[in-house]
């Protein structure tokens, strides 16, 4: 599709953390009939979840990546552009302070 051609570094597959220690994968889920972008964080161990994230509206969602060596994932969206979840204890949160790497090109890039 002409989206996944058009993404910068970001991606809709499964991909891993720098250190394997956890992928993530996209999923879309519908709240208060809204279909929106999920990226689901898994534990490469044992598969477990452990956490979904909700990023933005489905459609205005052009994919995730990881930095090459945190375990922040940024995020591209057409509304709301591109922003960072960082894991703080056991979640993601997001992180409105954080600086994009260079290598991190969005599509608007």
């Amino acid at each position: 599709s002409s989206r996944e051609e058009n993404l910068g570094v970001f991606t809709l597959k499964k991909s891993f953390s720098y250190d394997k220690k956890y992928y993530a994968v996209m999923d879309y889920v519908t709240y208060d009939g809204v279909e929106t972008a999920i990226v689901d964080v898994y534990l490469t161990v044992d598969d477990s979840r452990v956490q979904a994230i909700k990023v933005a509206r489905s459609a205005d969602f052009w994919g995730y990546c990881w930095e090459k060596d945190t375990h922040n994932i940024w995020v591209q969206s057409g509304d709301t552009g591109v922003f960072c979840y960082s894991l703080k204890g056991k979640k993601w949160k997001l992180n409105e302070s954080a600086e994009r790497p260079d290598y991190i090109v969005s599509k608007y890039d």
